[in-house]
């Protein structure tokens, strides 16, 4: 028999969400040592307790949120240092989707369609309800009544079980992560186009904050705008980013994060790739038309660049939010090297690792 946490006032909803999908039901008593909780105890169909304990994908982390198709691919034996959540988690513990699109289900099995509640996007948050069972974690939502249950390994682009929740970090990370998922969600996801509105008008907002007189209509790159609005965003609350040199071109503060490397006090520090692993809230710098070395960076604050803020590590990648991207905010995958640094891989050339 297996057991899962369950709301004691959802006990009948969940019983029959259960019996509709195959699972005998044996009991849902109070949880004496979570109240409010009750133990749901059930068997499962023997089509699921055959593959009950492999981790298989549920949602491919490269999917859109609207498109809710599966993908199937052989899972693999790792996962992301520091992303994994514990095998055992208590009552209302917050983690946060890892993925870029994860199935909600209301009950633990994949393989059913219409057992999916809603689809989860990267950065949203949830709490643990109980204990990770049979690679599923029951979860509800933080900004809703919604409970159900996430399958705990998700198959990435190459195939790889990522963890599909991970753990907080530290609060001035998290609040320039979330500034970027919000802005990515404001921005439909990427779909939504500068030259669209409401997202030209957007755009403006990103400008203004730097006194420039612009918007999504102008034939301006304003990703580097995108990226300054991000950061005072985060600084309402983290005074540490007010010193974040705001500016409408990357190579200024790629700069000055490369010339502040060791001064107490810089929101970001600029490093070669192999000198420091990519963490969330970090910033993915790169070239754009025509290469440019770190060396170059460290000499000029002039160049054509880009950079993204980093919203997700996996094993072998990194997912960051950046402006302009396919004109609009979006997500690009950035791969890792063997020994978990950013690849040089599409320009990129340095890490501005988040200081704050």
């Amino acid at each position: 028999m297996d057991t899962f946490s369950v709301p004691c006032a959802r006990c009948a909803e969940f019983t029959k969400r259960f019996e509709d999908e195959g699972f005998t039901v044996h009991s849902c008593d109070p949880d004496p040592q979570k109240v409010g909780m009750c133990v749901l105890t059930f068997d499962r169909p023997a089509t699921i307790k055959a593959t009950a304990g492999v981790p298989a994908g549920d949602l491919a982390a490269s999917a859109t949120p609207a498109a809710g198709a599966a993908k199937s691919a052989k899972a693999k034996a790792a996962s992301a240092p520091g992303t994994a959540a514990p095998a055992a988690a208590t009552s209302a513990m917050r983690r946060f989707v890892n993925v870029k699109a994860l199935n909600l289900r209301s009950t633990p099995i994949a393989s059913s369609p219409a057992n999916v509640l809603q689809t989860l996007s990267l950065g949203q948050t949830v709490e643990l309800v109980g204990d990770q069972q049979s690679g599923w974690w029951p979860v509800h939502l933080i900004n809703g009544n919604e409970h159900g249950f996430v399958k705990a390994l998700i198959n990435d682009e190459n195939g790889i079980g990522t963890p599909s929740l991970r753990n907080p970090v530290s609060e001035p990370r998290e609040a320039l992560v979330a500034e970027a998922v919000r802005q990515w969600e404001l921005f439909k996801f990427g779909q939504g186009k500068e030259t669209v509105a409401p997202f030209f008008t957007m755009i403006g907002d990103m400008w203004a904050a730097i006194k420039l007189p612009h918007d999504g209509r102008d034939d301006i790159p304003w990703s580097a705008a995108a990226i300054s609005f991000m950061v005072r965003q985060a600084a309402v609350n983290h005074s540490v980013y007010k010193k974040f040199k705001f500016a409408a071109s990357h190579s200024k503060y790629i700069h000055d994060a490369i010339i502040k490397v060791g001064q107490a006090g810089a929101p970001f520090q600029g490093f070669r790739l192999f000198e420091h692993k990519p963490q969330l809230g970090d910033l993915v710098a790169r070239s754009r038309e025509g290469a440019i070395t770190f060396e170059q960076a460290a000499a000029s604050d002039a160049f054509k660049s880009h950079t993204d803020i980093i919203v997700a590590v996996h094993a072998d990648a990194v997912y960051a939010i950046g402006g302009n991207v396919s004109d609009s905010v979006s997500v690009t995958r950035y791969p890792k090297t063997e020994s978990g640094h950013l690849s040089d891989a599409g320009g990129v050339f340095a890490l501005l690792a988040n200081s704050a």
